[in-house]
């Protein structure tokens, strides 16, 4: 990634030691080495630029639930569509009320190291998450349900259980499409947080200029 470059030409700009022929081989070729004030205005500078980009992504991943969320309207006030509702509106309140690499989830968080980054929540925001995927796992068992129930019957059997939930929606794989829509949009936003959480400037950059001033 883009750190790893730039955590590679730190090690020559801040001088990181690996052995003393390479130190003095390098001392030629290498700009002057960075001060302590220095270092911490560059990774300040990364670190900002880093969670303005994620600021932004999330901004745009709020797209996704909110355009999602169109073509359930017409077939309210069904279940499936209040349940989808219910999932997609969950999703975008999570993007807004959580950290961008923050996915609420506490094994996820915890593998990519961005438990410690929610700080305090309230209830709602410490369950939501699970209750979210919760409910679109549910969803997604439910499309599944009603195209195996479609593949059983006859094309007029078929057609008529699988537009029962809205009357608006046509064809047989319309609902188990859509109820699968929720859990994809929410998946999309778990794995964005995560990889927005795997770049982190500030953590991979620090070590080395810690390990710069102890050499």
């Amino acid at each position: 990634m883009a750190t790893r470059s730039t955590a590679a030409r730190l090690r020559r700009t801040f001088h990181y030691p690996s052995d003393d022929g390479a130190a003095d081989s390098d001392s030629d070729s290498s700009p002057s080495a960075m001060d302590e004030q220095e270092q911490e205005s560059y990774i300040q500078r990364l670190t900002d630029r880093n969670r303005a980009q994620n600021t932004l992504m999330a901004r745009i991943l709020l797209l996704l639930p909110l355009l999602a969320a169109i073509p359930y309207l017409p077939a309210l006030p069904s279940l499936p569509a209040c349940l989808a509702l219910s999932s997609l509106a969950a999703t975008a309140y999570l993007l807004r009320r959580l950290p961008p690499a923050v996915t609420g989830l506490y094994p996820l968080d915890a593998w990519t190291g961005t438990g410690g980054a929610a700080g305090a929540r309230g209830p709602l925001d410490q369950t939501l998450p699970y209750l979210n995927a919760l409910l679109a796992v549910l969803l997604a068992f439910w499309g599944a349900a009603v195209a195996y129930k479609a593949s059983r019957f006859d094309d007029a059997a078929g057609r008529s259980s699988t537009t029962r939930p809205g009357k608006d929606v046509s064809g047989a794989l319309a609902w188990p499409v859509m109820c699968n829509l929720p859990a994809g949009v929410y998946a999309v936003v778990l794995l964005a947080k995560m990889v927005m959480a795997d770049v982190d400037p500030e953590k991979e950059l620090s070590a080395l200029r810690y390990d710069y001033k102890g050499a």
